[in-house]
């Protein structure tokens, strides 16, 4: 498997939660506190807390059993996800697309296909090293 990949991975994960946690300080009205339990600040929050979980639960199961492997990329793909239908599903009964700072929306989504795209890869490579694995144990 390419050592490459994971860390793709995990720095598109870090890298999207980081735009999301952003948006937190770059939407705060100026002398308003931050309030981390907010309906806008506690979804961004959220989605940085959940994306920073799942990044070290996938550096740490790399060389672990393959369940907890499939089961954190398959969390990986449904997060972005998720989040991208939120985004939609945000867009279309606004009106309009939220789309901070001019390309700030935008690129986070780029980064979530392209992450999803990627777990996905990751996990059918894992399904490729099973039968190798099961095969090996056997032994």
């Amino acid at each position: 498997m390419s050592r490459v990949l994971p860390t793709v991975i995990a720095v598109l994960g870090l890298l999207d939660g980081l735009i999301h946690l952003s948006l937190v300080f770059l939407f705060r009205r100026p002398g308003v506190p931050i309030s981390p339990f907010s309906y806008g600040s506690g979804r961004f929050i959220a989605n940085f807390l959940a994306y920073a979980v799942l990044v070290i639960a996938f550096l740490a199961v790399q060389n672990r059993g393959l369940v907890a492997a499939r089961l954190v990329d398959v969390l990986l793909i449904l997060l972005p996800l998720a989040t991208l239908l939120a985004w939609v599903s945000f867009g279309l009964n606004s009106g309009n697309f939220p789309n901070p700072f001019g390309f700030l929306g935008y690129l986070s989504k780029l980064i979530e296909i392209v992450l999803i795209v990627l777990a996905g890869t990751h996990l059918m490579e894992l399904g490729r090293r099973a039968p190798l694995e099961a095969a090996a144990a056997r032994r």
